[in-house]
């Protein structure tokens, strides 16, 4: 039964969702529409901020793992450092190569 109503569920999300859908897909690259907002999360996911961030993280998992004795917070924290850190750059290259 509750397959059921998620199914149902699912199926309304998606209703109610396509107008949007439609409108970001006529959306074009030269639309200066979320420029500013663009240039902000870029600005700030590839700047000394997101950096920081994914080093402290990765340093926090580092220090968790050595002081409670187990290997799982370092094997969560480094990669998420890396993943923050090297992210933006993978991402924009990808969004970069996709608009023609």
């Amino acid at each position: 039964m509750k397959n059921k109503e998620l199914c149902i569920l699912i199926s309304l999300v998606i209703v109610a969702l396509a107008p949007n859908l439609t409108w970001a897909a006529s959306v074009t690259a030269a639309d200066p529409m979320f420029k500013d907002l663009y240039d902000f999360a870029t600005g700030m996911a590839n700047g000394y901020f997101a950096r920081g961030v994914a080093i402290t993280g990765g340093l926090i998992g580092l220090v968790m793992a050595a002081t409670m004795g187990k290997v799982m917070p370092a094997l969560v924290g480094v990669p998420l450092g890396v993943v923050g850190y090297l992210g933006p750059s993978i991402v924009d290259k990808m969004y970069a190569s996709a608009l023609i």
